[in-house]
Order: structure tokens, then sequence, then C-alpha cells
């Protein structure tokens, strides 16, 4: 323990001999600042990174339900039925390309879903 003390003096002897005491004061507010605008950066990447992965989520959700009901055609057996298949697989192609999360996917007992099968509001 004494011989760390006695290097940090001694480092410190150093510093001071080549620094002035204003130069090494600025020196540690450039570090303390440095350190701050790394730490609010890593903070906003951070909250970019989650938000990627909800959109890859709602993404996949939306392809699930798009290749879901591409296999399953059976029921369309007229060119009217096929054209609204194909018409509510663009729709819901459009929507997963902008991670819609507010449009009603799902119905249940009168109760509105979206994509991530989160009840939604009345109003939406």
């Amino acid at each position: 323990m004494r011989a760390r003390t006695e290097e940090q003096l001694e480092r410190k002897n150093q510093l001071l001999f080549y620094y002035s005491k204003e130069d090494i004061t600025e020196m540690f507010i450039d570090a303390e600042t440095l350190i701050d605008a790394l730490k609010y950066k890593i903070k906003m990447l951070e909250e970019e990174n989650k938000e990627l992965k909800e959109q890859v989520i709602i993404m996949e959700k939306y392809l699930e339900l798009i290749t879901d009901l591409a296999l399953d055609y059976d029921g369309c057996n007229t060119i009217e039925s096929l054209k609204v298949l194909i018409d509510e697989l663009d729709r819901l192609a459009c929507l997963g390309r902008v991670c819609n999360v507010t449009e009603t996917i799902y119905v249940n007992n009168n109760k509105a879903y979206n994509i991530l099968h989160q009840e939604l509001e009345k109003g939406e």
C-alpha cells in the first residue's frame, strides 16, 4: 500500500515538473468532459440499439403473418378472393416496412390487438 502511495506522489511530482498546475487542472477538466461526452454517446447508442431491436421484432412478426397467409390460401378459390388476399399481403408488407404498431391486426372478443398482440385502445 505504501509503495503505491509513493508511486502516486512520484507521478504527481513528475507531472508538476513538466506541467503547470493550471495545465494539469485543464487536462483533468477536459478528461471529465470527455468522459461525460462518452457516457452520453454510450447512452444514445444503447437507446438506438433498443429501438432497432424492437423494429426487427415488429418486422419479423409482420413477415410471419404474411408467410402464414400466403401458405394458407386454400380458401381462395376465385380470382376475386385471390385479389383480396394479395391486397391484404400488400397492406401487411407496407405496415411492416414502417414498423406500425397502432394498426389493428387481430380481433378477439371485440378487442383489437396490434401485430405484437398488445391490446389497442378503442380510439386506435
